[in-house]
């Protein structure tokens, strides 16, 4: 597990800033695992530092997809496999955007695609 942006920012929104600033760290970190099967994206500021990382890394030529809870991309070049989940904060727990059904739908389908 590791993280687009490492601080608590004011409002819980990390600045564009404060993005550019940690992605590096994410890059080192994708960079130790060469052999990752599934990426969850727990949200929206995850897919996009997710990919532009991987896009970075690896050149894909796959099309971003557009973020959706259970939205699901094969990476070819990475034989690996993208899942997109909403964010588990109080905003989207609270409201019942994110159920716990939902949340363990998304590990559950790694899982699957893991094994």
């Amino acid at each position: 597990m590791t993280a687009v942006a490492r601080c608590a920012p004011p409002d819980n929104k990390p600045t564009p800033e404060e993005i550019a600033t940690c992605l590096p760290y994410l890059g080192a970190e994708i960079k130790m695992f060469p052999q990752v099967k599934v990426f969850v994206a727990l949200g929206q500021i995850a897919l996009n530092g997710l990919w532009k990382i991987l896009s970075t890394q690896h050149a894909l030529i796959e099309k971003k997809p557009k973020f959706a809870h259970g939205a699901h991309l094969y990476l070819s070049q990475l034989d690996a496999h993208l899942l997109c989940s909403y964010h588990p904060s109080q905003q989207n727990t609270f409201t019942g955007r994110l159920t716990e059904v939902k949340f363990d739908s998304i590990f559950k389908k790694a899982r699957e695609l893991i094994l």
